[in-house]
């Protein structure tokens, strides 16, 4: 396990649920906390890391605690790339080291993050998904924010308000057909040494490291959900990234409409539209020139023309022999970044929606039969977000073949 850690106040919280997990056996988990800081960071945040370090150093050295612990304190880190992304990097390539060293490269590699609770069965469940799943390459864990507690009751609700708008984009995805409709959430995922260098290993980037390094996870095939285990994260405002749940609950402070307004369901309606030309872009001579390519929505029309659709299809077609030789590479193309431009440019083009509404249609449009009048009759952010969370939980373990 990996947990970058920079300028947490409340480490205790989470080495007090990781200490009270079951394990699969004794000494069977190792977790290394990365303390991290740019060398030119605050003196607070500088402070504030050496006492996280002390503390989680003196928690290790518990002579009952069933797991092993350390502790990197990467305190110098170049201000260019100091950040959550080059933090998982240094915990995440030691893991790969290590595993491959005692000869498991199918060893998995977890990450979390230092505001997070964990349920007991955490590790039991991750090491039991895994055994069951051998050729996964990684998986992504059920996660869910408190919805209540000490913090005023506006955080509560822009909590919700965030994870819901995370869950709607998601369901989105699949409703439009495209396999890479996972969630992407750093604090909620695990990968196998052999995967995670496969892929090069993650990224330093300051924000978005994990849905950057998890797409290239997916595109290997097999990726998968553990939806029997629960993350919870913390649902404060932070500053510690750019972009994130943290940053999300400032900016929903400064401005509701941040989280509020989100992508129309009718962005997803015309990707759906897109996938569903597939069959015969696989025939085509020209990918614009297909009939159901040219009765696409126009401004996606015009966003897969800037893409060099053409060229790409092409290519494609070259390189495969059947239809779904042809489909997997075509996704691997159009995949989970490219299918993001692809919405960011039909909302700049139409304008955001209120997330309550869309959120409420997709699952009406999904045809959640048993569900349909509790989901009319949902009309807040934390009803509709445990509807979403009801369906994710009872999903089955894969989505992607």
């Amino acid at each position: 396990m990996v947990i970058p850690c920079h300028h947490e106040p409340d480490v205790a919280t989470t080495l007090r649920a990781l200490a009270a997990c079951d394990l699969p056996s004794p000494q069977s988990v190792e977790v290394w906390w990365v303390v991290n800081h740019s060398v030119e960071a605050a003196e607070h945040i500088q402070v504030q890391n050496a006492q996280s370090a002390h503390a989680i150093q003196a928690f290790s050295r518990q002579t009952d605690l069933p797991l092993r612990m350390g502790c990197i304190n990467a305190f110098a880190l170049p201000p260019k790339h100091a950040g959550v992304g080059l933090a998982r990097k240094i915990g995440m390539d030691l893991a790969a080291k290590r595993l491959t060293q005692v000869g498991r490269p199918e060893g998995v590699i977890v990450n979390l993050d230092a505001d997070c609770e964990v349920s007991a069965n955490y590790f039991t469940a991750i090491q039991r998904h895994f055994h069951t799943y051998p050729k996964t390459p990684g998986a992504s864990l059920f996660y869910a924010h408190p919805l209540k507690g000490d913090l005023p009751p506006a955080h509560y609700t822009g909590i919700a308000y965030y994870e819901l708008f995370l869950r709607y984009y998601t369901h989105g995805l699949r409703f439009a057909g495209f396999p890479f409709g996972f969630q992407t959430v750093g604090s909620s995922m695990a990968v196998r040494a052999q995967a995670y260098q496969k892929v090069g290993g993650m990224n330093r980037r300051k924000a978005g490291e994990d849905f950057y390094f998890l797409h290239k996870v997916i595109d290997q095939g097999g990726f998968s959900e553990i939806n029997d285990v629960t993350v919870s994260p913390a649902a404060r405002v932070s500053d510690r990234v750019p972009f994130g749940t943290g940053k999300a609950m400032a900016d929903f402070f400064e401005d509701p409409d941040h989280l509020y307004l989100q992508y129309p369901l009718q962005a997803f309606v015309h990707l759906k539209a897109w996938v569903a030309c597939l069959p015969g872009l696989y025939e085509a001579e020209q990918a614009s020139q297909c009939p159901e390519v040219q009765a696409l929505d126009p401004v996606l029309l015009g966003f897969l023309r800037a893409q060099q659709v053409d060229e790409k299809i092409r290519e494609i077609q070259q390189n495969t022999t059947h239809f779904e030789s042809f489909q997997k590479r075509f996704f691997q193309w159009f995949n989970g970044f490219r299918a993001m431009k692809a919405l960011h440019a039909l909302r700049d083009a139409y304008g955001n929606a209120p997330l309550l509404r869309e959120s409420q249609a997709l699952l009406l449009q999904r045809g959640q039969g048993t569900m349909a009048q509790a989901v009319r009759q949902a009309n807040t952010a934390e009803a509709l977000l445990k509807i979403y969370r009801q369906i994710d939980r009872s999903a089955g373990p894969f989505l992607l073949k």
